[in-house]
């Protein structure tokens, strides 16, 4: 076989190269031009897409509004709150025509409020204008509104709508409270301030009261009888209606025998009655009065003396609970003086004893009058009615006006209460006056007969006891001396012609200086001398005859 020439290998592989490039380039220019069947594969799938993104993008949201309240309820100058929706985030605004009302941002989900001014009465025309983020403005639908003018009464202000918040209560007691019968009780609850609050059992008014400017009120109720009540309160509302509370129930138990107690003897030391003056067991003349007793009580109580089961008397112990009673004249021996009293629960509460010795009587001691005891409640000022007989013969007549300069002498003190009891000082004025002569100055007058003058003398100068011997109260002259009393005489004027005038009559003021209440006798003589003139006739002042 004859080997191929070497040029021939050459044209062959370069054709083949040229073929290969001319079908490549063919493949290339077809795809170019969109035709064949590869084209039609992969060019659809982005051209749906690209199309369909600017309509989401581009379309407008039409703002709404409306009223949260209802337009229907619109009045004029009502402030009222428009609500609606946009774009979210979009700037909303709402106008009136052209007025700007107010504006605001929407929300996240589109939603906006705008708070609106009391609008004037007529038609109004409201618009919303919402500004995207991207600038661009969107307006809504017309809400078109009339407003009906606001009537001019002011009585909407009291509107009885406020009534429930001063609906009135009873807070104290706690419901189901259980009295005891015939026991004052304590209500306590609130109302408006300043109100009248009346407060019912059932339909029977058991009281009212106001309520103070925090509301508050409290009345206390007489007892309530046994049984079951249904307390109210009532008030009056601004618009005349009557406001009632809940009812409070209220069972009041009859009056248990637990009360008892509360009167039991137990309490009766503190107010049992006690003897404190005379201090110690008494010695006194038989027959002789006024020995003073005083002592202690409750305030108010009847308190009854005795000498064994037998009642000397009885007397009432004053607000600070001290009492006194002067003794009658006892018999000659031994006493045995009690003080007794009613305790509350009806019981008799007794004081330690007293023992009184009776001394007898001496033979020569004629009677006395009762000592002239007074009593004054503490600063209280009396008057007594007395009278005067002269001790300085020969001298005028004194003035009207008469203050205490000492105590008699033992035998004037004796010779006038002698002549009180047996009434010389009103049967036999010369005849006392003569015998007060002598036993002050040991003078008698010339030619003049001393028959009852002598009489009262000899007893004067007797070894009789003066009048406030065995007398434990102190007299009217000691309480002048430690300065717990003050005294004068007024109006004191002659029972004679003033040129020949021996004895007088006029009026005592004696005015208790302390805080405490104290008891004095008068005694039968005290000196009193002129308040305001000099060498006219000192008085022996005695009291009158009750």
């Amino acid at each position: 076989m004859r080997a191929k020439p070497p040029y021939w290998y050459w044209q062959l592989d370069r054709w083949n190269l040229l073929i290969a490039a001319g079908l490549t380039a063919l493949t290339v220019v077809l795809a170019l031009s969109g035709g064949g069947a590869p084209q039609a594969v992969v060019a659809p799938t982005p051209a749906p897409t690209v199309a369909e993104i600017p309509p989401t993008l581009d379309a407008p949201v039409v703002p709404t509004l409306g009223f949260a309240d209802n337009q229907a309820a619109l009045l004029a100058g009502k402030p009222s709150v428009v609500t609606g929706t946009a774009a979210p985030g979009a700037r909303v605004q709402l106008f009136d025509g052209d007025t700007l009302l107010g504006e605001t941002i929407a929300d996240a989900k589109g939603v906006w409020a705008i708070d609106v001014p009391g609008l004037g009465p007529g038609v109004h025309a409201l618009v919303v204008r919402a500004t995207g983020v991207d600038g661009a403005s969107v307006e809504s639908v017309p809400l078109v509104v009339t407003l009906t003018p606001r009537a001019a009464t002011p009585a909407a202000v009291t509107s009885p709508v406020v009534a429930p918040v001063a609906v009135p209560g009873i807070e104290i007691p706690a419901a189901g409270l259980a009295p005891a019968a015939d026991t004052p009780l304590t209500l306590r609850g609130t109302a408006a301030p300043g109100a009248v609050v009346r407060i019912y059992d059932g339909d029977v008014l058991l009281g009212e009261t106001t309520a103070g400017p925090d509301g508050v009120w409290q009345l206390e109720l007489p007892g309530l009888a046994a049984g079951e009540h249904s307390l109210v309160v009532r008030t009056v509302a601004p618009d005349g209606t009557a406001v009632e509370s809940a009812p409070l129930p209220v069972v009041v138990a009859p009056e248990a025998p637990v009360v008892t107690p509360i009167l039991t003897p137990s309490v009766a030391p503190v107010v049992a009655p006690s003897i404190s003056v005379p201090t110690a067991d008494l010695t006194l003349a038989a027959d002789t009065p006024g020995a003073v007793l005083s002592g202690a009580a409750a305030p108010g109580a009847v308190v009854r003396i005795y000498d064994g089961d037998a009642l000397l008397g009885e007397t009432v112990a004053g607000p600070d609970g001290v009492w006194q009673f002067v003794l009658p004249g006892l018999a000659p021996g031994d006493h045995t003086l009690v003080v007794r009293t009613t305790a509350p629960d009806g019981s008799v509460v007794e004081s330690e004893p007293l023992r009184v010795a009776v001394a007898p009587r001496p033979a020569e001691l004629a009677d006395y009058p009762a000592p002239y005891l007074i009593t004054l409640s503490p600063n209280q000022t009396i008057r007594v009615p007395v009278v005067g007989f002269c001790l300085n013969y020969g001298l005028p007549f004194p003035g009207s006006v008469l203050n205490p300069s000492d105590l008699l002498p033992d035998a004037v003190l004796k010779g006038l209460a002698y002549a009180v009891q047996r009434g010389y000082t009103e049967s036999d004025l010369a005849q006392t006056q003569l015998a007060i002569w002598y036993l002050a100055e040991g003078r008698r007058i010339p030619e003049r007969s001393y028959t009852i003058a002598d009489e009262i003398i000899r007893f004067a100068e007797s070894d009789a006891p003066t009048p406030e011997q065995g007398l434990t109260a102190p007299t009217l002259w000691e309480g002048i001396e430690s300065r717990t009393v003050v005294a004068r005489v007024i109006d004191f004027l002659p029972s004679q012609p003033r040129r020949a005038a021996y004895s007088g009559r006029g009026m005592l003021i004696i005015e208790n200086l302390t805080g405490q209440t104290q008891s004095l006798v008068i005694p039968y003589g005290v000196r009193f001398s002129d308040a305001r003139n000099t060498g006219v006739q000192d008085m022996a002042i005695f009291p009158a005859a009750k």
